[in-house]
């Protein structure tokens, strides 16, 4: 699996599970037992291993080396097909593709293509288990995170963002969706969060954009102190920003940061 530079795996697991956790508990903490270890089940086999596959694999490097490979092996002709006939035409594309795999695609994709189908499969069999509601965000999730590794033109996701949609913001909207909070303010209280943890993410300092509407948003639901505590956890990555630092250093650590403006959003 070809990826580009990012946080650990772990990183991501746990921040994903935090934020479903903390969105849990901000939505009124009023279904628990199955359905939240279900969630979180989901979390950890299904949703961020297909984010970590989908967005970390540079898919266009091998669809690249496809594109370039001209190494055609005989292949043995079917009987009745004449040369250049269509079902000719196919067969030796079928062995051409073989030989790519076998030599370098394999190589290149093979692991994130396992992962990928693993994660869905299991991701599925957990959402149908939980319910409706989280399996209609479980497709949601999936076409984010095929959107964001479109988007980047599958080189890999290194968008503060999408990072901050796919760990986060999503994994706090199931949270909520697990509680009586209604569909919109769950939508409302996660695009906050989102924006939050974009200027997390974000090594430039125009990422102060980002985190004044998800301010706004918390006065704006009558949490003044919880505002102020978030404004105050944000100046140390926002200062981080400014130095600047490479991306992943950067997301180093700005993570703490974030961990702890989670958990104090839970309580919003």
């Amino acid at each position: 699996m070809t990826t580009k530079a990012k946080v650990p795996w772990i990183e991501d697991d746990l921040l994903a599970l935090t934020a479903m956790g903390a969105g849990f508990w901000a939505g009124g903490k009023e279904m628990a037992g199955a359905p939240l270890w279900l969630a979180a089940a989901l979390i950890l086999a299904g949703w961020v291993p297909l984010w970590e596959a989908l967005t970390t694999t540079d898919w266009a490097s091998a669809l690249a080396s496809w594109r370039r490979w001209r190494t055609v092996p005989p292949a043995p002709r079917l009987p009745y097909l004449r040369r250049g006939a269509p079902g000719n035409r196919l067969t030796g594309a079928a062995a051409a593709a073989s030989a790519w795999w076998r030599e370098q695609g394999g190589e290149q994709v093979g692991a994130a293509l396992r992962q990928s189908f693993l994660a869905v499969l299991v991701g599925l069999v957990i959402a149908a288990a939980t319910g409706q509601g989280v399996l209609l965000l479980t497709l949601l999730f999936w076409a984010v995170a095929e959107f964001a590794t479109l988007w980047h033109d599958g080189k890999g996701v290194d968008s503060a963002f999408w990072s901050a949609l796919g760990t986060v913001g999503l994994p706090w909207l199931l949270g909520m969706s697990l509680g009586p909070v209604s569909g919109a303010a769950a939508a409302g209280a996660a695009l906050a969060v989102t924006l939050i943890a974009t200027a997390f993410f974000s090594p430039h300092p125009a990422a102060l954009a980002a985190l004044l509407p998800g301010s706004a948003y918390l006065l704006w639901q009558g949490h003044p102190l919880l505002t102020a505590w978030v404004l105050l956890a944000a100046y140390p990555p926002l200062r981080y920003a400014a130095i600047p630092l490479p991306p992943a250093r950067h997301r180093e650590l700005a993570f703490p940061w974030l961990l702890l403006v989670l958990l104090l959003l839970a309580g919003a």
